[in-house]
């Protein structure tokens, strides 16, 4: 099976049912987070294309939040310039979310942007958060893994949607212990005082150069 095969004919059906009426748009192909297109443009780096983009609808504007990669089997110099990409992706969406919306501080602290690497029938989910000044942090999320024998597939599947509904949950439904959610966050636009907002945006740091789908070179 080619890396076309496994999406269309397994991940994307799952993906597309469990955000199905939510206020997330999976946005499938390799094509170029709104994020990066400044960068693009200023000619900061060469594009870098995402396989999968989660989209939020909760505003006018739609907001790129997550991304994904997917590759057909398992080598390391795939996985590591896959989660190379990933991270970069994170953190730019990370960067525009805090100054486009102006979040304070603690808003900031709370955001966790997901991304979702997919390699054959393994799956790893983790989040990126900006905690303090200039630290990012990479937290592992959850593993799973679909296994071709029938009697460990219920099982394979059932870590598959957990795992993934972690995901939504971040992004789209408020947590029983603080009640953010991404799309809450992103609604709040222009209600942050502007003094908490600049506080929050200098936490922030560019990003100079980001790895192409030739190279694995980043800053």
């Amino acid at each position: 099976m080619s890396e076309g095969d496994f999406i269309v004919k397994f991940w994307s059906p799952i993906v597309e049912k469990l955000f199905m009426g939510s206020m997330m748009r999976p946005h499938w192909g390799d094509t170029i987070p709104d994020t990066f297109k400044p960068l693009v443009r200023s000619k900061t780096g060469k594009p870098l294309r995402m396989d999968l983009r989660m989209i939020c609808m909760s505003t006018l504007t739609e907001v790129d939040i997550s991304a994904g990669e997917f590759a057909k089997h398992i080598t390391p110099a795939k996985y590591y310039h896959d989660k190379l990409k990933l991270v970069l992706s994170a953190k730019a969406q990370l960067n525009s979310i805090v100054k486009e919306y102006k979040l304070g501080l603690e808003q900031t602290k709370d955001i966790r942007i997901c991304m979702v690497q997919v390699m054959g029938l393994e799956a790893e989910l983790n989040m990126l958060q900006l905690v303090a000044n200039g630290i990012y942090i990479l937290q592992k999320g959850v593993h799973f893994k679909i296994l071709s024998a029938l009697e460990d597939m219920q099982t394979g599947m059932k870590s598959l949607v957990a795992g993934l509904s972690i995901m939504k949950s971040i992004h789209t439904e408020k947590h029983a212990h603080d009640g953010k959610c991404m799309a809450t966050l992103i609604q709040a636009e222009g209600t942050t005082e502007p003094a908490r907002g600049a506080e929050a945006r200098a936490w922030t740091r560019d990003l100079y150069h980001f790895v192409s789908d030739e190279t694995t070179s980043a800053t």
